[in-house]
């Protein structure tokens, strides 16, 4: 975007995808010469043709513009701003545990509540691949977890 900032298009559906190009070529109209959605070898100019367009506007420009929109088109958020964007703070889609701001765990089931973590840790460590199999595979109703372990169906760290 002009403020160098990014949005993200998914308009692979042919009504997202005329959403899409209508307001991204608003209020100018389609140009004549823009390549048809599926021609593949022209796909290049394509990219290159909306990347000049994105580039006329801000991000916030651009989000206003889609926003009540079908067009399959949103801003790119940082980890700092992502948390507060209204469409991921409706969906639950970041928790904060021990005091840092991550995303949630997904994917969630049931309520759709994520809660806390199996093996949840304190801000900063990461967890060792396979530390915690057994207490997820007892989380998950596996009575034989022991009995997965040993038949390498399932591995402990």
């Amino acid at each position: 975007t002009a403020d160098g900032r990014h949005m993200a298009v998914g308009a692979l559906e042919p009504q997202f995808y005329a959403a899409f190009t209508e307001i991204l070529f608003a209020p100018e109209g389609l140009p004549a010469d823009l390549p048809a959605q599926h021609d593949r070898p022209r796909w290049p100019e394509l990219r290159s043709r909306f990347a000049a367009r994105f580039a006329e506007r801000s991000q916030e420009e651009w989000t206003k513009a889609f926003s009540a929109t079908d067009a399959c088109v949103a801003p790119v958020r940082t980890m700092t701003e992502a948390p507060s964007d209204p469409h991921l703070a409706a969906r639950g889609s970041y928790v904060t545990l021990g005091g840092v701001v991550q995303p949630a765990p997904a994917p969630r089931f049931g309520d759709g509540t994520a809660g806390e973590p199996i093996g949840a840790l304190p801000p900063g460590q990461v967890a060792v691949q396979g530390a915690h199999t057994r207490e997820v595979l007892t989380s998950l109703g596996f009575a034989d977890a022991d009995e997965l372990l040993a038949s390498g169906a399932a591995w402990q760290a």
